[in-house]
């Protein structure tokens, strides 16, 4: 699930890139071992440093975005092109106004962890005694063996934890 936000986030970056590069001189990019170390710097740091704090708020709290159980195929994808979206939206203010302070790698990095942790707050958390899928209260029903909301097994819900 992880990869499906890295891979929504990614692609932002990436698209905007590629849309930069074309709209201006892209044949001065041609063949260039340039054109490979600005996407490292400038699309692939800002999106590993927000899979890195993805990754240490989903294991401080689980979030139900990223349980493999949940049924959502695209939601990590989504949550991952809006970090990404809103970290573009931040970087613009934090690269004109920083740019003789830091680097420009550094700031789309910045932008991109506050962005992430933005998102990540209003992703809901996996609470326990619940179902995965649905989000139902199982407290009270564990002896039917599965989710009275959405069927589930109950050996299913314990295995994903």
């Amino acid at each position: 699930m992880m990869c499906r936000f890295t891979t929504g986030y990614f692609t932002v970056l990436l698209g905007l890139f590629v849309f930069n590069v074309i709209a201006d001189d892209w044949h001065l990019w041609y063949d260039s071992l340039d054109y490979l170390l600005a996407i490292l710097s400038l699309c692939g740091i800002p999106t590993i440093c927000a899979l890195a704090l993805a990754v240490f708020l989903n294991h401080r709290r689980p979030r139900r975005l990223f349980s493999p159980r949940t049924g959502q195929f695209m939601a990590p994808f989504l949550c991952g092109f809006v970090a990404a979206a809103l970290a573009v939206i931040i970087s613009i203010p934090l690269v004109v106004l920083g740019d003789n302070y830091a680097n420009d790698t550094v700031l789309l990095a910045l932008a991109s962890i506050l962005a992430t942790g933005f998102v990540m707050c209003f992703c809901t958390t996996r609470k326990p005694g619940h179902c995965i899928h649905c989000g139902y209260d199982l407290r009270c029903s564990l002896n039917t063996g599965r989710c009275p909301e959405c069927g589930l097994s109950l050996s299913k819900l314990m295995n994903a934890a």
